[in-house]
């Protein structure tokens, strides 16, 4: 009975979408799924229920609720709360699919996105890029996969990783986890929104503290490796610098 109560709850909670009922909702999450979201700002009764499975469907509809409560946080504090295992949780029901498993529509903005960054800087295209009129051939892509990343899970999720980068790279050399990590999220959100400039931005940052923490821990990087430090040169934004 109980697990009916608490999927009753959810719905209704998400139904009335009132703030006031916010700290009921993360009640109902950790009750039933076992996930324990913004303990920094309200406390959680045990009620020793069995942790349900978070499905897609499911985890669709915690999307924004969970996106509310990080947008509300700074990317340090994020880092460090327990809203990001709530984020890790959704990228894990939601998947960032392999390349057999992709959609043609993904694989082709993909294609188009890494042939981009590895070409050199043109100055025509420059020029284009500082009046907005630069185009890629990316398409759009259409369904679930759009939806989410409209909602800015992997955006944010690669802001995240991002930040560690560079705070990592504040005391060592940087991991390779951390960086592939960083990628991924950002990579696909383009794929998902080829005209996000942020998402070129960031993924521009990447690079750049990638290219940094190479040249600093590594003299052979400097003075014999070239090419790769060429590669890590981030073409100009394929839309506009801001927009």
């Amino acid at each position: 009975m109980l697990d009916l109560f608490l999927k009753l709850m959810f719905e209704e909670l998400l139904r009335f979408n009132n703030r006031e009922y916010d700290s009921d909702m993360l009640q109902v999450i950790h009750c039933r799924f076992h996930l324990t979201l913004c303990s920094d700002q309200w406390y959680f009764f045990e009620h020793k229920t069995v942790a349900e499975i978070l499905d897609r469907d499911t985890a669709l509809k915690l999307l924004d609720f969970i996106m509310f409560h990080a947008s509300k946080k700074k990317i340090a504090q994020l880092q460090k709360s327990d809203l990001k295992m709530g984020l890790d949780k959704l990228v894990e029901v939601f998947g960032i699919p392999r390349a057999g498993e992709r959609s043609a529509r993904i694989s082709h903005n993909l294609a188009v996105m890494d042939n981009y960054l590895k070409s050199s800087i043109n100055p025509l295209q420059m020029f284009s890029c500082l009046k907005g009129d630069l185009n890629i051939s990316t398409v759009e892509i259409f369904g679930e996969r759009k939806a989410i990343a409209a909602k800015g899970l992997f955006f944010l999720q690669g802001k995240i990783a991002l930040y560690q980068l560079k705070n990592n790279k504040k005391i060592g050399s940087l991991k390779t986890d951390e960086l592939e990590a960083a990628v991924k999220y950002l990579r696909h959100d383009l794929a998902c929104n080829p005209d996000s400039w942020e998402t070129w931005y960031r993924m521009g940052q990447t690079f750049e503290v990638q290219m940094e923490d190479a040249q600093t821990w590594n003299s052979e990087y400097m003075n014999v490796k070239r090419a790769e430090r060429v590669r890590l040169i981030l073409p100009p934004h394929p839309k506009a610098f801001f927009g």
